[in-house]
């Protein structure tokens, strides 16, 4: 051993009672020798005297629990000794002057220290941790969730039908076999246009609004025909009036047509989805109104009516012209609904036609097999049924110059299933209600009271009918059935028939068309047991 050199041993509760002299505050730190040797054994560690007086302190520090022996490190200098299996308990600095212990802070766990000295466990996989929302899959909650969409849908459908029977006028009784089409159908056309189910507001008391006129008191104070839909007028009542585009509606075909005034609405039409204006037969004689059809489609195109004098200069579309509406609510009464726009929105699709109720879709297949304004599109199934193919609109529209080819051998079946392959679609226009004359409605209401309608004319007999053959009345082949009853029960009903003639609108036939083509007239054999029809 050196000189000014000792081998001492200072255990860890010994060294907490030194009293020595002044210590400074200093990290000692032990580097390792040599690993590979036994950490057990006690080793010198050598010390550098002091400058002064060459007095030295030595110190060992036998470190608890630690496999690695200390090294050695000198005293005069500044010299840090770690473990890095052991965790030292005391800092001690020594100087020639001073020696100052350190004490750690005293929540130290000695079971950290111990266990320091453990092998090091391999280090476990982290777990990822996403900010995510997992929704779980449970059949329950799916049905509950479709339940309450159901529920809702049921709710909104349910509102939508309360604000559609405000919009009913309590006066209209229509028949059962009226065409009408489904709420969502409906929906769907007025909300491509934003149309709002809400009604246009009108200022005017209700005793005057709700009054109601005749077609033969507007033919006499306003000019038209009494049996079309888009009537012309003539220019001396057009000068006298002002007013030139009227528009009458019968609600048995047009059931979503405004039933009071100024209600938003649909209008329906049928038509073959590739004819155009040139399809059409141009009438010869400027008086001759022509079909109804023709008269609504050349309002379309602004052929006929035009707007009113202070209106002229604001027009730009065909979207933008005004109708002045009249719905038929019964027999003889037509009301004053308002001044509307029509404007086309999407057809009928072949799926919403067939989702459409049975009597909707037989109704219009029955009445246009017959009536006026169903001609076109019976001279387009016959031309397609006697050609093979779809005819050109050359071959159709040198078929409808024959005005006495009614082409009333287009049976309903047939016209239905055109419908059913898209050969025939309903047209559909949106009706928004943008204005209300009031002024137009107090005349009204101030001149029909004094109205006197004038006296019907005698029907001229028609040459085709032959005369009744002298015998006896059919009642000998029915018990029970008076010839007296019979003749009376038909002579009722044909008066009655002249009278709705001149009041009902374009769904039936003007005058000036062969009274053939009512339906009563038309005989369709159905065959027998022993002699029945076979379609090929």
């Amino acid at each position: 051993m050196r000189k000014n050199r000792a081998k001492v041993e200072i255990e860890a509760e010994e060294l907490m009672d030194v009293d020595g002299p002044n210590i400074d505050q200093v990290n000692i730190e032990s580097p390792l020798a040599n690993p590979a040797e036994d950490g057990n054994e006690e080793r010198d560690i050598p010390r550098t005297p002091p400058p002064d007086n060459g007095t030295g302190v030595d110190a060992l520090f036998r470190i608890q629990g630690s496999s690695v022996p200390p090294a050695e490190f000198d005293a005069g200098g500044d010299v840090q000794m770690t473990t890095p299996d052991a965790e030292v308990e005391r800092a001690v600095t020594v100087t020639p002057q001073q020696v100052t212990v350190k004490e750690e802070p005293v929540d130290m766990d000695i079971d950290s220290v111990l266990s320091s000295t453990e092998m090091p466990r391999p280090e476990k996989r982290r777990r990822i941790l996403l900010d995510a929302v997992v929704i779980p899959f449970d059949r329950t909650a799916r049905a509950h969730a479709d339940t309450d969409r159901q529920v809702r849908g049921g709710l909104e459908r349910q509102a939508l039908h309360d604000k559609f029977e405000l919009l009913k006028n309590p006066k209209v009784k229509k028949p059962k076999n009226t065409p009408v089409l489904s709420l969502d159908t409906v929906m769907a056309r007025l909300q491509a246009d934003k149309i709002d189910l809400e009604p246009y507001p009108i200022d005017l008391e209700p005793e005057i609004r709700d009054v109601t006129v005749r077609r033969d008191f507007m033919t006499k104070e306003y000019g038209g025909n009494g049996q079309e839909t888009y009537p012309k007028i003539a220019e001396k009542f057009w000068k006298k009036t002002g007013m030139r585009n009227f528009m009458y509606l019968n609600l048995n075909f047009n059931p979503r047509c405004p039933e009071i005034p100024g209600a938003p609405g649909l209008l329906f039409d049928a038509d073959c989805p590739e004819d155009s204006d040139s399809d059409l037969p141009e009438s010869d004689d400027e008086d001759e109104a022509g079909t109804v059809e023709d008269c609504k489609q050349k309002v379309m195109k602004g052929k006929v009516n035009d707007l009113d004098t202070d209106e002229k200069d604001k027009k730009t579309s065909d979207k933008d012209r005004t109708e002045i509406l009249f719905a038929r609510l019964g027999q003889s009464m037509w009301q004053y609904q308002g001044q509307y726009i029509l404007n086309p929105v999407n057809n009928l699709t072949v799926d919403e036609w067939k989702q459409q109720p049975n009597n909707v879709r037989r109704t219009w297949a029955q009445q246009l097999s017959f009536k006026g304004w169903g001609r076109d599109i019976r001279a387009q199934i016959a031309l397609q049924r006697e050609l093979g193919r779809k005819p050109t609109k050359a071959e159709k529209k040198n078929a409808l110059k024959d005005v006495d080819n009614k082409f009333l051998t287009v049976t309903p079946e047939e016209i239905s299933t055109a419908f059913d392959r898209g050969e025939v679609i309903i047209v559909v226009s949106t009706m928004k209600c943008v204005g209300y004359n009031s002024d137009f409605q107090r005349a009204l209401a101030e001149k029909m009271p004094l109205f006197v309608p004038p006296p019907r004319k005698a029907k001229k007999a028609s040459s085709k009918s032959k005369p009744k053959p002298d015998v006896k009345p059919a009642s000998i082949k029915r018990e029970g059935a008076s010839p007296s009853t019979s003749r009376s029960k038909k002579r009722t009903r044909k008066e009655l028939e002249d009278h709705d003639d001149f009041e009902d609108d374009s769904d039936i036939v003007p005058e000036s068309e062969d009274e053939s083509e009512s339906p009563r007239e038309i005989y369709r054999p159905r065959g027998t047991r022993s002699r029945p029809i076979v379609l090929s």
